[in-house]
């Protein structure tokens, strides 16, 4: 498995986590907050959401290296939420958040920056091309295509007779 895909199974997990923690009904009265309702199914689909990465991690092929990463970036993660206030975690989330959309832009534009470059280099490498086409047909008054070659090398027909070894 590549960095990228412990990166995200470590996002994923993360937001399955925070989505468990602002529903979390002990904390959300700890912190003299009105119940928050929610399904049991809804529940047990965060509760997979933390843990299916994990087992894409480990079956990925990736030899177990992203999975433990996975788990201890996971219970980091975890604790820094368990830490945190319902007000830290809200304007944690609208940093997180900005910054996800920045890094969304500057992605964006190193695309196309990458795309342009790619498109100008193109062009430059046609207008070589058509330089060099054209000063080879200065330089040769009559280009032929070159006969084709027989398949067995000799320049014969095929069914001319053969000397002998012998």
């Amino acid at each position: 498995m590549s960095i990228l895909a412990t990166v995200a199974a470590v996002a994923a997990s993360t937001a399955a986590l925070a989505y468990l923690a602002v529903g979390d009904a002990k904390r959300r009265r700890v912190f003299g907050l009105p119940p928050f309702k929610r399904k049991a199914w809804q529940t047990w689909l965060a509760i997979a959401g933390v843990l299916a990465p994990a087992v894409l991690l480990l079956y990925g092929g990736g030899g177990g290296a992203g999975f433990a990463v996975w788990c201890g970036a996971v219970s980091v993660v975890g604790w820094i939420l368990a830490a945190t206030s319902p007000a830290q975690a809200t304007a944690m989330g609208r940093r997180v958040t900005g910054g996800m959309a920045a890094a969304g832009r500057i992605l964006r534009a190193m695309i196309r920056a990458a795309r342009g470059t790619e498109d100008a280099r193109l062009t430059r490498l046609e207008r070589r091309v058509d330089a060099l086409e054209a000063a080879l047909a200065r330089h040769e008054p009559a280009a032929r295509p070159a006969a084709p070659r027989r398949r067995n090398g000799s320049g014969t027909k095929p069914d001319a007779a053969q000397p002998s070894g012998n």
